[in-house]
């Protein structure tokens, strides 16, 4: 009779286990953040999918596959701070896998503010995209350095211009 109560115990145990780690932390913790494609990882939420894996890989690896598929391991509301004449770096290389249009802009919630990169990338190319001045026009407040192929963003940074 222990034995049949300790295995249906053990069952309960997994499929809530299940459940939870199906549905994932981030994911249940921060909905808002569903669609985030880039950003910083946020810590708390890759710790809490990581203790999964303590109890079962599986669990785990769902609760971080989850997470990263839907975008809600990012942070949002966590802005850069720069200032104008700073050098953003990030980087970009290896050969384009197709003919594209590559922009990195700095835009407000107006539109459009300063043109950082604009080049026409062709296929196979070496993509050398890098540094970044801030332009020294930039009055403080919030913007966004978007990447953008052939128009579409592709990335989203915020950024707040200090003084």
């Amino acid at each position: 009779m222990k034995k049949a109560l300790r295995s249906k115990i053990l069952v309960i145990f997994l499929l809530v286990a299940l459940t939870v780690s199906f549905s994932s932390c981030g994911f249940l913790l921060y909905p808002e953040r569903k669609g985030s494609t880039s950003g910083r990882i946020d810590p708390a939420v890759l710790i809490m999918d990581c203790a999964w894996l303590f109890v079962f890989v599986v669990p785990g690896v769902v609760a971080l596959a989850v997470d990263f598929a839907t975008g809600c391991i990012y942070m949002s509301g966590s802005a850069m701070d720069v200032r104008p004449g700073d050098t953003v770096d990030f980087r970009l290389r290896g050969p384009a896998p197709v003919d594209a249009k590559v922009t990195v802009t700095v835009e407000s919630d107006d539109g459009l503010v300063a043109d950082l990169f604009d080049r026409d990338i062709s296929s196979g190319d070496e993509m050398e995209v890098g540094g970044f001045v801030i332009p020294q026009t930039l009055d403080p407040g919030e913007y966004r350095l978007a990447l953008k192929v052939n128009g579409i963003n592709s990335a989203i940074w915020d950024i707040k211009v200090l003084q």
